[in-house]
C-alpha cells in the first residue's frame, strides 16, 4: 500500500535536499495570486483615486441593472479612506508577497511576515475609514491560512 508522502527526501548529486511540502506550496501559490490581484487592485484604486466618482458614474449608465446597486454610495465608500491608505495596502500586498516567498523557502521569518501583514490589511481599512468595517468572511479565511501556514511552521529553518 502506498501513501503520498507530504515530506520527502531525494538524492541529487550525492547531496539530500529536503523539498517543500505540497501542502505549503499550494498555500504559497495560492496566497500569491490573491495578493497580487490585490496588490493590483489597490494600486488601481491609488492611482484612479480622484476618477472614482466618474468611473462609478459610467458603470452606472453603461452597465445593466443586473444589480441594484447605488454606485455613488459605493465610490463615496471608497473615496472616504484617504488615498494614501491604498498606497499602503498596495505596500503591504508586497510584504505578504515577500512572506509567502521566504516560506516558499522554508524560512520561519516568511511566516511572521506574512502573519503581520496579512492583520494590517485587516485592520487598516476599518481603522482609517467610519464606512468599512471588518468583513468576518475575510477574518476566517485569513486565520485559516495562517493556521495552516502555522502547521508547517516546525519544518521551516
Amino acid at each position: 500500500m502506498s501513501y503520498i508522502d507530504d515530506d520527502y527526501d531525494y538524492q541529487d548529486n550525492n547531496e539530500t535536499i529536503s523539498s517543500r511540502p505540497a501542502g505549503l506550496i499550494t498555500l504559497c501559490i495560492l496566497t500569491f495570486i490573491n495578493n497580487i490581484i490585490g496588490f493590483i487592485s489597490y494600486m488601481t484604486v491609488f492611482l484612479l483615486y480622484h476618477q472614482l466618482p466618474d468611473i462609478f458614474e459610467q458603470a452606472k449608465n453603461s452597465l445593466p441593472s443586473l444589480f441594484p446597486i447605488d454606485y455613488s454610495q459605493v465610490a463615496d465608500i471608497y473615496t472616504s479612506i484617504p488615498q494614501y491608505v491604498y498606497l499602503v495596502l498596495a505596500c503591504t500586498a508586497i510584504l505578504v508577497l515577500v512572506g509567502a516567498g521566504a516560506m516558499m523557502k522554508m524560512r520561519r521569518i516568511g511566516f511572521h511576515l506574512y502573519v503581520a501583514s496579512q492583520l494590517v490589511l485587516l485592520i487598516l481599512p476599518a481603522i482609517l475609514s467610519q464606512s468599512m468595517n471588518i468583513n468576518l468572511l475575510s477574518v476566517l479565511l485569513t486565520m485559516i491560512f495562517i493556521g495552516l501556514y502555522a502547521m508547517y511552521y516546525k519544518k521551516m529553518e
